[in-house]
């Protein structure tokens, strides 16, 4: 793994979306293996099914949940 970029999160269904859209198409220009981790930090929202469906699509996404 050439980059990890560590995202915390806590209520952010209204930008998670538009975050991995610029994070992902900028990591993939930088050349190099890399992962994102996604940090809910106990959201209350639909933050967590939201970083699901991310992960789901893209195997570069991890996700930790407290």
């Amino acid at each position: 793994m050439d980059y990890s970029v560590v995202v915390p999160l806590y209520n952010e269904e209204e930008v998670i979306n538009e975050c991995y859209s610029r994070l992902s198409e900028t990591m993939s220009s930088c050349g190099g293996s890399y992962e994102i981790i996604f940090v809910n930090d106990g959201s209350r929202d639909r933050t967590m099914e939201l970083a699901r469906e991310i992960a789901g699509k893209d195997s570069n996404v991890k996700i930790i949940s407290f």
